[in-house]
């Protein structure tokens, strides 16, 4: 696509931005929905979430966790297969990012709200999709935190131990040892 100015406004994919959604429970309608009522967007920032379980809050404050949806990945914002963000594909998860990177969230606030499953399955997204469509490294599979100029604990992981992961699945373990004091 092209501007009126004549500027080409598609960029090249250059990262894949990890995140989580800061909260236990949800889903790309709930996420959708915060976005739309307090930052006043025209639609969720992210362009594909991975529940964990917790649909919304009343599964997960009454303990309800729902296999079926634990590692289901939803679409947020609509992005088409191939390596570079339009004009009508930016997204809003990494400011100053969203012209040249693709938008993932885990929904959790912490490593212990991320399940296995979760894991896996945005494990399996990436390897299987994402990395060869866009036909990048996996050093190029970033958190929110390591974005030049942010400051956020987002996504909560390891993200040296997440890239590792991405090639050795055997790795998942390691995310849930007990830490040793």
């Amino acid at each position: 696509m092209v501007s009126p100015r004549g500027a080409d406004m598609t960029q090249k994919i250059e990262n894949i931005v990890i995140h989580h959604s800061a909260g236990p429970a949800g889903c790309a309608v709930e996420i959708d929905r915060m976005h739309r009522k307090q930052r006043g967007w025209t639609r969720i920032g992210y362009n594909a979430v991975f529940l964990n379980g917790y649909p919304n809050q009343r599964c997960w404050k009454e303990n309800q966790r729902h296999g079926w949806c634990d590692g289901w990945m939803e679409w947020g914002r609509p992005f088409d297969c191939d390596d570079v963000v339009d004009a009508d594909e930016v997204g809003a998860h990494a400011y100053g990012w969203n012209r040249k990177s693709f938008g993932l969230c885990m929904i959790g606030g912490v490593q212990e709200d991320i399940t296995p499953r979760q894991l896996l399955s945005i494990r399996s997204f990436i390897i299987h999709h994402l990395l060869p469509m866009t036909k990048l490294p996996m050093q190029a599979v970033i958190g929110h935190n390591e974005v030049p100029g942010a400051s956020t604990l987002c996504p909560g992981i390891n993200m040296d131990l997440f890239r590792h992961f991405l090639a050795d699945y055997h790795l998942i373990d390691d995310f849930f040892a007990p830490d040793e004091a």
